[in-house]
């Protein structure tokens, strides 16, 4: 049995019904892919991404997916810029990579970022810089993620070419339906709408109570082993809160490394025009990514090289922690008014322009409570924590279980559903 049918819980999945195991997946939405949400608009020339969006360099277990489902892929590219007050200048990256490189040798005690920086010679420009893409890359707070987990995540991107990022055409979810779709279907099945409420195990049994979304108590759910990937902002939740799943026996190792860890808060506005609108300034012309200091959305990014007429707005850690809560309506509107800001254009002309716009409030989902994880200082052991079985009954997986680097990310998920597979299937 798995509860959650994320690419964590269908790759865990796929693993186990190769090995002639019968699963069971179980799924609070009415659709598989977790904080893999693609919508498919008839009226938009490409797919709108509001969850995972980019391959981040060249993981093995990801791309043999993408391969697998005969997916096509093109390299992220075009230019980035830097707007200042509507005065624009060609932004390359450079400060921030050499701050977080200088990590790769660090070996002091881990501290939050913030603190590193403000013990560092580089100048204030260049600690700004490196703060805000660190906030806005992992969707932190500078004053809770410890250096030490960086310097890890800097590490396995290295080894990755992190620094190359690709899209799929076809969209993100085709990946999650080619990892289904690999799935045994004699030695498989997929229950949607079903919310886990309560895990009951004892070694080697596990019974999982839970309800459907319109209310109606279903029948409990009964296997040998569980493989758990519910995200780590469900783990936290308090007990009895909407989403939240309890564990009896408690399991206090769990819940406390769990509550060690930090779900990052992100929040993005895609927006569609009816043409570049964002062109009005020529020099932007096959712009990939525009960047600021502005304090909501300081983050922008064109779909190149896809000519798609759509920008997505973004922003990750406090600076979205400030729009929480907001309502769709005043992120729209402030998402246009910063844009007109950085192109130094009227705001009633690109909401002219505007089609279309498209967000999802992670942080609001009960069933995410969040973007994706970050380690906070001295926080770093928690994470291997998670890994370890329970009585050879009970296995963690998720991104945020994913202790190599690369939490926070889908070949992190996928790489620990196959360790959790892997884990339950030399138990038996």
């Amino acid at each position: 049995m798995i509860a959650g049918a994320g690419v964590a819980g269908i790759a865990a999945a796929r693993e186990l019904s190769s090995a002639g195991l019968r699963v069971t997946l179980i799924e609070a939405r009415d659709r598989v892919g977790g904080r893999i949400l693609t919508i498919r608009d008839p009226l938009s020339p490409i797919p709108v991404e509001l969850g995972a969006e980019f391959i981040h360099g060249a993981p093995p277990d990801l791309l043999a997916a993408v391969e697998a489902a005969e997916l096509r892929t093109v390299e992220v590219s075009g230019s980035s810029w830097y707007s200042e007050s509507g005065e624009l200048s060609r932004s390359e990256s450079g400060d921030e990579n050499e701050v977080l490189d200088s990590l790769l040798n660090y070996t002091g005690e881990d501290r939050s970022f913030a603190d590193f920086l403000q013990g560092t010679g580089w100048d204030e420009e260049t600690k700004s810089s490196a703060a805000a893409f660190v906030e806005g890359f992992n969707a932190a707070d500078q004053a809770r993620i410890g250096v030490l987990s960086l310097a890890r995540q800097q590490k396995a991107e290295n080894a990755i070419h992190g620094e190359k990022a690709f899209r799929i055409v076809d969209g993100y979810d085709s990946i999650v339906n080619g990892l289904f779709r690999a799935l045994r279907p004699e030695a498989s099945s997929l229950r949607l709408n079903t919310i886990a409420e309560r895990i009951e195990w004892t070694p080697g049994h596990v019974t999982l109570f839970a309800s459907s979304r319109v209310g109606w108590e279903l029948k409990p759910f009964r296997a040998r082993r569980a493989i758990v990937t519910i995200p780590l902002g469900v783990l936290q939740a308090p007990p009895e809160s909407p989403g939240s799943v309890e564990f009896a026996p408690s399991l206090p190792k769990i819940q406390e490394a769990a509550n060690r860890l930090a779900m990052g808060n992100a929040v993005r506005v895609a927006l569609r025009f009816r043409n570049r609108a964002w062109e009005v300034r020529p020099e932007l012309e096959g712009m990939s990514f525009l960047f600021s200091s502005d304090p909501w959305f300081p983050t922008w990014w064109s779909e190149s090289p896809m000519r798609a007429p759509m920008l997505t707005a973004w922003a990750g850690g406090p600076k979205a922690d400030r729009l929480q809560g907001r309502g769709k309506a005043f992120l729209v509107d402030r998402a246009v008014k910063t844009l007109a800001g950085l192109l130094r254009v009227d705001a009633d002309r690109l909401r002219e322009s505007l089609e279309a716009w498209y967000t999802h409030d992670w942080q609001a989902d009960q069933f995410s409570r969040g973007a994706y994880s970050y380690v906070p200082a001295g926080a770093l052991d928690a994470m291997e924590t998670l890994t370890q079985p329970v009585d050879h009954t009970l296995y963690f997986a998720g991104e945020a279980t994913d202790f190599s680097g690369h939490w926070g990310t889908v070949h992190g998920a996928l790489a620990s559903g196959l360790r959790a597979a892997r884990q339950l299937l030399r138990s038996l």
